[in-house]
């Protein structure tokens, strides 16, 4: 990421140890636009019509935890411990991985919790674009969690439902996008929540 110090002219070669362009203006958008002079303590926060950062969060999707996104896939994918849990998401994600081509794993992976953004990440087939229909998925899913397909395939559209809750509307469409139409029961999601 590029600093706003590097792109002024005459500060070429000085990026160390500067904050990134986003970083900067936001700090400075918080505290100059307000109006409000450093160390100034109030009791709300600054308005400046810039949306608060942690409702930003929100929107994007990335406030999601990795406890709390384990969690809801473990309740909906009626899953008996977190650690058959964290089985399944990885085998669902490390599946779709394989299936997203070029950076649509990592655009995806970079707005998941961490630890379950490294099940993409460091999956070493991530982003090949491997073509399979999504019975051909499921039949993965389930290669992966020695399991039957028809438990498999419910498991896999729970993680989906989850990871839509947590990544932004727009990153789920690019993702729906890349597997067309024929994947579209695998964002259905109609158990609990």
């Amino acid at each position: 990421m590029k600093s706003i110090v590097s792109e002024r002219p005459g500060n070429q070669g000085t990026t160390r140890g500067c904050l990134p362009a986003v970083l900067l203006v936001a700090l400075r958008t918080s505290r100059f636009a307000s109006g409000r002079r450093q160390g100034e303590r109030l009791h709300e926060p600054a308005r400046s019509g810039m949306l608060d950062v942690h409702e930003s969060m929100r929107q994007g999707g990335m406030a999601m935890q990795f406890d709390e996104f384990i969690g809801k896939v473990q309740h909906r994918a009626r899953l008996a411990s977190r650690g058959e849990a964290e089985r399944v998401t990885r085998a669902v994600l490390e599946t779709l991985a394989e299936r997203l081509a070029g950076g649509e794993a990592k655009d995806l992976a970079a707005q998941l919790p961490m630890i379950v953004k490294d099940y993409i990440l460091e999956y070493p087939h991530a982003g090949e674009g491997r073509h399979m229909s999504l019975k051909e998925f499921y039949e993965r899913v389930a290669e992966r969690l020695h399991a039957p397909m028809p438990e498999a395939a419910f498991w896999a559209r729970a993680v989906m439902s989850v990871v839509q809750e947590a990544v932004s509307a727009g990153e789920i469409e690019d993702v729906k996008h890349q597997l067309g139409p024929d994947y579209a029961p695998l964002f259905e999601w109609e158990g609990p929540r």
